[in-house]
């Protein structure tokens, strides 16, 4: 409905008007304009309203909406409740093909998507493709899939029925087709992935935090090494290690690397066989080379902690925060932990801190020669103490100390073992001797040393910030290289560097998040690029989930609260193109508020669905 003014010989006649098309004789419909209401002219209404024109512009603007409302109403009344499926002799109509209810919880990602401009990166490589579909609907079926309905390659393509994501076809062979294309891309597209995120919604890239987990496959044998060209071989993936679910099966390794707001950057994949702390020096190249990243603190647990990748950071002029183990370090080392001087305590009792900066040598290795020389530097170690730390540690060594006494089991000791002594003696002379008989007994000396560590632990960083004595300097970091330590341009005290350390504790619910609700494992695609496609549309859901969760929604929502609505959100047909909205949660209301998507409606038509799914690539 519109408000028209038209002028005659008696002056301007206002109209409420609306546009239709009328069947003409020959066939063809002809658009025209239609009077709803005539309201007179506009000197006889100014006596009765103040502003005639705004007044009924707004009469007209209700009007549409009461029509719109009417349109869209669904009648219930020519429903019949005792209506039933025919036997159509096959699978029949049902949920999976689309054609009695569809999932929409995939808009919200599909706005992400489309304002990182995933789609726009993939179609300007439509030449390098090798696949005649649309690989671009297959990376966002694959993507939207992992966050909703979770599967196999070949399960997700089944039921790509349930999403509508346009009118674009291909094959479950197209599927597994692009994947060798989506393995070649990967850098590239991680690499675009960062500055889009930067450009939409900003990234803090001063702390990188980094941390490896592990994925098994469905088999039992490892992979063989892969021929490459001019005789050269490249490891398998899939190979038997440490898993960290302690499964038998053959596992990948995935370092991942988070920013300072916990939106993940980038992954490598490596074999399973290797170490974790060998993984750490290649994705600090990757993410230098391939990302072009400079002046970051590295912030990581224990299991990177070698002198070699320390000294990597170091020769890139970068700070480091990674934790060391109180219990394996020097006596000095522990003495200084355990002298109560110094120590800076909360009023609660509840923890304790304290600091000094020591004179190091770190080893360094030359990647290109292999030779290895030592550096000194000064580092900063942060001795930090905790009530709770204490009592989680006394309990579990408790509690493992309990299953060994009754086990009575000289080789298995449940992780205690450096606390007990195995000796041999004779049970009547009480003589030790060799190859008699095997007793076990408690060391008290090393149970007690154990104790007097617990709840202690120890940072490591060449990280430093301003001291008041200093002359003013542009930037925010610098290196000084006459004591190798990566200095801030503001005050940094322990409490700061402790808050860094702290902040691991994301990358590690990440990774929780991809293992459960993303079910990135068991994975069940074998070929080194295959392995990598998956791993990426696994890091694309991730991203998507993260950015949805601490960017638009700004945290107010928990990411399984977020992922539970996202797959809840379904429209049921009820009557011929009408869709009733069978749920909505909190979450999707509020994504609807802070987007401007219209998810929160009780009933839509097919067409709206439709018009819903296109909005998301122009917000």
């Amino acid at each position: 409905m519109e408000l028209c003014i038209i002028k005659n010989s008696k002056g301007e006649a206002l109209y409420i008007k609306k546009s239709v098309r009328e069947l003409q004789p020959d066939g063809t419909k002809k658009p025209r304009k239609k009077t709803v209401m005539s309201l007179g002219y506009l000197e006889d209404l100014k006596k009765e309203y103040d502003d005639p024109v705004a007044h009924f512009r707004e009469v007209a603007r209700q009007m549409t909406e009461e029509e719109r409302t009417r349109k869209t109403k669904v009648n219930l009344g020519d429903v019949d409740f005792n209506e039933l499926y025919e036997y159509s002799g096959g699978a029949g109509a049902g949920p999976d093909d689309g054609s009695f209810n569809y999932m929409y919880g995939h808009l919200p990602l599909s706005l992400v998507y489309h304002q990182l401009e995933i789609d726009k990166f993939l179609t300007a490589r439509r030449g390098r493709w090798g696949v005649d579909a649309n690989l671009e609907s297959i990376t966002r079926l694959l993507v939207f899939g992992r966050v909703l309905f979770p599967s196999s390659k070949l399960s997700t393509h089944a039921q790509r029925g349930r999403l509508i994501m346009g009118s674009s076809k291909f094959s479950e062979d197209d599927v597994y087709r692009s994947l060798p294309f989506l393995a070649s891309v990967k850098d590239d597209l991680v690499a675009h992935l960062d500055r889009k995120v930067r450009e939409r919604y900003g990234r803090d890239s001063s702390l990188m935090y980094y941390d490896v987990t592990n994925y098994y496959y469905e088999t039992d044998e490892d992979d063989p090494d892969w021929a490459l060209e001019d005789g050269v071989t490249a490891p398998g993936l899939r190979k038997r290690g440490c898993s960290k679910e302690h499964r038998p099966n053959p596992i990948v390794q995935l370092g991942l690397f988070m920013d300072a707001d916990g939106l993940p950057v980038t992954y490598g994949i490596f074999p399973g066989n290797n170490n974790d702390v060998t993984t750490f020096r290649p994705m600090i190249r990757q993410v230098r080379d391939s990302m072009g990243m400079e002046g970051m603190i590295y912030v990581a647990d224990k299991g990177m902690m070698s002198g070699d990748n320390v000294g990597h950071i170091i020769l890139q002029r970068c700070g480091y925060v990674i934790s060391s183990s109180v219990r394996k370090a020097d006596s000095a080392t522990v003495g200084f932990v355990l002298d109560e001087k110094g120590y800076v305590r909360s009023a609660d009792g509840e923890f304790k801190y304290k600091s000094r900066i020591v004179p190091v040598r770190r080893r360094v290795r030359n990647e290109e020669t292999g030779k290895v020389s030592e550096v000194r530097l000064n580092e900063v170690q942060v001795c930090f103490w905790s009530r709770k730390y204490r009592d989680r540690t006394a309990a579990e060594r408790d509690q493992a100390l309990e299953k060994a006494g009754k086990e009575r089991n000289v080789f298995n000791v449940h992780g205690v073992r450096h606390l007990f002594s195995t000796e041999a003696y004779d049970k009547d002379t009480g003589e030790l001797l060799e190859g008699i008989e095997y007793a076990r007994c408690l060391d008290s000396d090393k149970l007690e040393q154990e104790r007097a560590l617990d709840g202690y632990y120890m940072i490591c960083s060449n990280v430093i910030g301003t001291d008041g004595d200093e002359s003013a300097w542009d930037g925010a970091f610098r290196w000084r290289k006459q004591d190798g330590l990566f200095q801030l341009n503001r005050p940094v005290g322990p409490l700061d560097i402790i808050d860094m350390y702290r902040g691991l504790w994301r990358i590690e619910e990440s990774f929780k998040l991809t293992k459960s609700s993303l079910r990135t494992r068991p994975c069940y695609v074998r070929k080194p690029e295959s392995i990598e496609a998956h791993m990426l549309t696994c890091f694309l859901a991730l991203l998507l989930v993260r950015v949805l969760e601490l960017k638009v929604l700004k945290g107010k929502f928990s990411h399984e609260e977020l992922i539970d609505a996202l797959r809840q959100a379904c429209v049921t047909n009820v009557n011929g193109n009408y869709f009733m909205n069978s749920c909505c949660p909190d979450v999707m209301r509020y994504i609807s508020d802070v987007t401007g998507l219209r998810m929160n409606k009780k009933y839509y038509t097919l067409q709206e669905l439709r018009t819903l799914h296109n909005s998301t690539k122009k917000i």
